[in-house]
């Protein structure tokens, strides 16, 4: 039996959207970020995951008052 990982499925989906986005910051920034310090990326990847984390909190909150209004 043969059997192929989930992933697999989703990965094109996903590399057009980064491809996109990729390119799209190409268009705004051009290539800076390959130059940069990489302290100032550290810094804003910091910063990027610090906003991950807090949208996660809200959708936990959200989903805590559903499974309230379910009970």
């Amino acid at each position: 039996m043969s059997y192929e990982p989930k992933w697999r499925k989703y990965w094109p989906a996903f590399d057009k959207v980064m491809q996109q986005r990729l390119q799209n910051g190409f268009e705004e920034y051009g290539d800076n970020s390959f130059d940069r310090d990489p302290r100032v990326t550290l810094g804003e990847i910091e910063q990027e995951l610090l906003d991950v984390v807090g949208w996660g909190f809200i959708l936990w909150t959200r989903l805590q008052v559903l499974k309230d209004r379910m009970q």
